[in-house]
């Protein structure tokens, strides 16, 4: 049946169409973008952070069609073990069980019931309102590593591409790879404009800190909204400007 899907949608890109179920449209109008930046910059390496069930690598893998290595990283346990046993059949990707940050340490991990909302911070108080899947029932102590020392360790292939969906902690995640992000050619990230955890930047805060080490917006696709159409949060993919084609 993933076959069958998969050549149907093919069939309609053909003729310049996508196909996509109605809480899959962000990924519809992601997805030409993701190929035109990935051919521009040609990344070696995807850092996918915030890997949860391997949403991100299925969609490089099955909508995207990009082959290169993709190193994943999710903290909590369970999830990490399952990815672990999916990426025995593909020798490309691989699956590391910690968390990236600022600065190494052990942190609580806030587990959510629907387990894509956990994060490092607590929910605000209209989030649970939003997205009843967004309580924590229990906490668990992970690891966390900087992408600074990540790549020391592990020499991996730039230029690279990261992806951030921790949550609200993507900052966090940034400013412990600084010496890295000029190798990263682009970054997509999960940006909020209705704040969902305590202390999170916002979209504009997020957007402007990246602009300020060189990135450039490609688009901003919707992820969710709430009943009266108010955009909630967008993935924001965005390219270093080193790799972009300059403007004349």
């Amino acid at each position: 049946m993933h076959l069958m899907k998969h050549w149907i949608k093919r069939g309609f890109r053909q003729f310049g169409l996508e196909l996509s179920t109605c809480n899959g449209a962000n990924k519809a109008g992601l997805r030409p973008d993701m190929e035109s930046v990935l051919d521009i910059a040609r990344p070696a390496t995807v850092f996918d952070v915030g890997a949860n069930k391997g949403q991100f690598r299925d969609f490089l893998r099955c909508e995207v069609g990009y082959g290169g290595d993709i190193l994943s990283f999710e903290p909590i346990p369970e999830l990490a073990e399952a990815l672990a046993e999916r990426a025995k059949s593909d020798s490309h990707w691989k699956v590391f069980p910690c968390a990236l940050g600022a600065e190494p340490s052990t942190l609580a991990l806030n587990v959510s019931d629907s387990t894509d909302f956990s994060s490092f911070l607590k929910v605000s108080g209209g989030t649970q309102a939003l997205f009843p899947g967004a309580s924590s029932q229990r906490t668990v102590q992970v690891p966390v590593q900087t992408l600074t020392d990540f790549t020391k360790t592990n020499r991996q292939d730039a230029p690279f591409f990261l992806k951030l969906d921790t949550q609200g902690f993507d900052m966090n995640v940034i400013k412990g790879g600084l010496p890295v992000m000029q190798d990263c050619a682009a970054v997509l990230c999960e940006v909020s404009v209705i704040p969902l955890y305590e202390g999170q930047p916002t979209w504009r805060e997020m957007i402007t800190y990246l602009e300020a080490l060189g990135f450039s917006i490609v688009g901003l696709y919707p992820v969710n909204r709430t009943r009266s159409m108010q955009v909630i949060e967008f993935d924001c993919l965005m390219i270093n400007s080193r790799f972009a084609t300059p403007v004349h």
